[in-house]
């Protein structure tokens, strides 16, 4: 296998995650903590094949685009700063379990962002984007078999989540997935093949719908509209109008007779949930102006929360819930990485929207994932399409065969000491928490069943003093609690 290939086969990979089953992934919190574990041994994997290329001399800082790698660049650097100087650098550098939001994950984004822009070319792209079409297809179809009680997939228990575990990250990641399929079907010559995308883009759309997100249904309406303005402009006339207008209350007044709109269009239940937001919002900005220039750090909004909570005399969401996050994606960047991260963050993204106004369909999947951040914040899952869709639209796009260190065979020496490179890296940073995880499971699946608690399972979960631990802590007193009771 060529340097080029094994690339190509890993970024393969790190795009099928979102679409894994949980049964692949026998850890605690599987579903954000087993897949983001996965993508950093792939994307670290990737960075030892990358290196050994001479791709990544052709995409330093230095060469073009200067503007897009100095944004992002900036934005690492003001979430190390803030993290350093984080409220708890610990928390801030390595993230909850639940949440995976640390500056480590961070960086793993940073660079895997680095190496696809520098690696493919046009062919490897539209393979890339059709890997990705066809993860999003496998959740959303996961996902609509959790909606008919399907006995082969993890119950779901009303709002389908399909392989991410929550119905907002399935809506999330599938905003994106939808649009690369209409984006495929745009560029495709062959008329089977464009009808099979958009197939594959009608499931998609099916399952967003059913996870009843409002805030995503708004986003996709509003991402549709993004991406259809360019052919819209070009053609509008007032009979078309007419008949779309038309057209779309006729869809409206058919689907309002469905339970599934009665909960969509409910004012009480908007009413309610963006009192709630507005709330947490409001303690989102007290500390983003105690701390303004580099924030409170990653994974610190809790322990703010809480405090806020305990001092009294600040408006609190109806639910009596505490948040770990302000579920707005911009407040969360300037609480966490204060104004000069939330700039750069903004210029990178602002870039990338720039070049993204050629592409509509790419268009429309940014800014209806923008739109949606708006009410809730990045995953595992949408960091991974988003800088994925970046990477490709700054893309270099060298040919295959430009570099012959690119199409160089691996080597037996290469390929042991790349092994052994990867396996010190693996054990430093990845084993002590995906061992006290898998422990941590057997102990709760165990303890569920049989209601009592295995001491041997327990000591193996608190064996080591991971970053996860204090969270397997939690969950297993939580566990014993019942039990007793």
């Amino acid at each position: 296998m060529t340097r080029h290939r094994a690339l190509q086969f890993l970024a393969f990979l790190a795009l099928t995650i979102p679409a894994l089953p949980p049964a692949l992934f026998p850890f605690f919190q599987p579903y954000t903590f087993g897949k983001t574990t996965l993508f950093e041994i792939i994307v670290e994997a990737m960075a030892l094949v990358w290196l050994s290329t001479r791709l990544f001399r052709a995409w330093t800082i230095f060469t073009r685009p200067y503007l897009v790698k100095i944004a992002l660049l900036t934005f690492a650097v003001a979430a190390t700063l803030s993290t350093l100087f984080a409220d708890n650098p610990v928390t801030s550098f390595w993230g909850s379990s639940a949440r995976m939001d640390g500056l480590f994950t961070l960086f793993h984004f940073v660079i895997f962002f680095f190496m696809l822009a520098a690696s493919f070319a046009e062919n490897a792209w539209r393979r890339l984007m059709q890997v990705s079409v066809g993860a999003g297809t496998f959740a959303a179809l996961y996902g609509i078999a959790q909606w008919f009680g399907a006995p082969f997939v993890v119950a779901s228990g009303g709002e389908i989540f399909g392989t991410l575990g929550n119905p907002s990250y399935l809506a999330l990641y599938l905003l994106f997935t939808v649009f690369l399929a209409h984006h495929l079907a745009q560029q495709e010559s062959k008329r089977e093949t464009a009808i099979l995308l958009y197939c594959a883009a009608a499931i998609q759309v099916i399952a967003l719908l059913l996870t009843q997100v409002q805030a995503a249904t708004l986003a996709l309406a509003a991402g549709a509209l993004v991406a259809a303005y360019p052919h819209i402009r070009a053609r509008i006339t007032l009979t078309r109008s007419a008949v779309a207008l038309i057209s779309i209350g006729a869809l409206i007044f058919l689907f309002s007779f469905s339970a599934n709109f009665a909960k969509l269009a409910s004012l009480s239940e908007g009413g309610a949930s963006l009192y709630n937001r507005i709330a947490v919002w409001r303690i989102a900005l007290s500390g983003i102006a105690e701390k303004p220039l580099f924030g409170h750090g990653a994974n610190n909004f809790e322990s703010y929360y809480l405090a806020q909570k305990n001092m009294g005399g600040v408006p609190l969401p109806a639910t009596g819930e505490t948040f770990d996050k302000p579920h707005n994606a911009y407040l969360e960047l300037a609480f966490s990485y204060g104004i000069v991260g939330l700039a750069a963050y903004l210029f990178f993204v602002g870039m990338i929207i720039r070049r993204a106004r050629a592409f509509p369909a790419l268009w429309g999947a940014l800014m209806s994932y923008l739109a949606f951040l708006f009410f809730f914040f990045d995953t595992f899952a949408s960091l991974l399409v988003f800088f994925f869709v970046a990477a490709f639209l700054f893309s270099s796009s060298p040919e295959e065969n430009s570099d012959s260190a690119v199409q160089k065979t691996v080597s037996p020496f290469t390929l042991v000491a790349g092994g052994i490179a990867l396996a010190a890296i693996f054990f430093t940073f990845h084993f002590r928490p995906l061992y006290s995880a898998y422990f941590a499971r057997q102990f709760l699946m165990q303890t569920a069943t049989t209601q009592t608690s295995n001491e041997t399972l327990k000591a193996k979960a608190l064996r080591h003093h991971a970053f996860n631990a204090p969270f397997i802590e939690r969950a297993i007193l939580l566990a014993e609690r019942v039990i007793k009771k």
